[in-house]
């Protein structure tokens, strides 16, 4: 007994047009996350964004009096570093971080 190979359904321009759609669905989600990097965000909404990460991470973090002592001190400086009118996504981004380091967030 052989098996037999037998063709899809489907013609080959069918493939084509279903391969061009997918690859445009896919160029135009590549496009929407370019321009939604491409936002910036205005210091004043940074510094609130963090002022309400460090009250969270002081309610939040145990023993960050332990790991962290001089916490308060140096977030405080850290927002009032920010000499930015606004920044992009990325840079908000890299900055997050390094204040979660502040607090030994990992």
């Amino acid at each position: 007994m052989r098996l037999q190979y037998s063709p899809p359904d489907c013609t080959f321009t069918v493939m084509n047009i279903t391969t061009l759609s997918n690859c445009l669905s896919v160029l135009f989600y590549l496009v929407l996350s370019v321009t939604s990097f491409a936002q910036d965000i205005a210091a004043e909404d940074t510094k609130s964004d963090l002022r309400f990460l460090q009250e969270k991470i002081i309610k939040y973090q145990p023993a960050l009096e332990k790991y962290a002592p001089n916490f308060r001190r140096d977030s405080d400086m850290f927002i009032e570093n920010i000499g930015q009118d606004s920044l992009t996504f990325l840079e908000y981004n890299k900055l997050v971080s390094k204040f979660c380091v502040l607090a030994k967030e990992g």
